[in-house]
């Protein structure tokens, strides 16, 4: 991810729902920024969870 966007709050859920972290770790991540948030994943998985990110608001990189 490299950048949250307008709406920090939506894509701190969105990290907690796909990661398992609690939502003040997702913002502290979000804090951090440009982090990878899931590695080593499928790119199916990566493109649903980069999906969900950029609905959220964030600005987002797929890299294989």
């Amino acid at each position: 991810m490299t950048d949250p966007g307008p709406h920090v709050l939506e894509v701190a859920k969105a990290v907690r729902r796909r990661t398992g972290l609690s939502l003040w770790h997702g913002k502290l991540l979000l804090g951090r920024l440009p982090a990878t948030i899931l590695d080593d994943v499928t790119s199916d998985l990566a493109e649903a969870v980069a999906g969900e990110l950029r609905a959220a608001g964030a600005s987002v990189e797929v890299r294989r």
